[in-house]
């Protein structure tokens, strides 16, 4: 029987969960997640757990934050001049910010802020991952293995 392996692509059913049972992923009826075992594609505590599964085994797990995105940064909490955003910024509202040089592709990242408050001249906004901070709760079939 195929086993996941590293080296080895894998397709997944999948349904990822948070802490209260609010579902924040999972994969469309026909479409899995398909990744290749040890090319570091995916959180490590995800890979981990595929690791020796048989075709066709299901598995839940939990995965803590330190093994798939961290904790909450306090210092990725930023206060940010307001005339930098759209004139209908809101609450809850997500923007996408370039951190470095966006001439040089290799050397910038783009980061997703998630407004958290608004005070006169000021917008705190989040740049910590939307999971950071959350255990990871997992139910996984492996559907193939090539």
């Amino acid at each position: 029987m195929a086993k996941a392996e590293k080296g080895k692509k894998v397709k997944l059913a999948y349904i990822g969960k948070l802490e209260n049972g609010e579902i924040f992923d999972k994969n469309e009826e026909g479409q899995y997640l398909e990744f290749t075992l040890g090319a570091k594609e995916l959180i490590p505590g995800f890979e981990a757990q595929v690791l020796g599964m048989e075709l066709n085994e299901k598995k839940s797990f939990d995965i803590a934050p330190e093994f798939a995105y961290g904790e909450v940064k306090k210092e990725m909490i930023l206060e940010l001049p307001k005339k930098e955003f759209p004139k209908d910024i809101k609450v809850g509202n997500q923007y996408e910010m370039v951190n470095g040089d966006p001439e040089d592709h290799e050397q910038h990242q783009h980061i997703i802020l998630e407004i958290k408050e608004i005070k006169n001249d000021i917008v705190v906004a989040d740049a910590n991952h939307p999971l950071a901070g959350h255990t990871l709760h997992f139910d996984i079939e492996l559907v193939s293995v090539e």
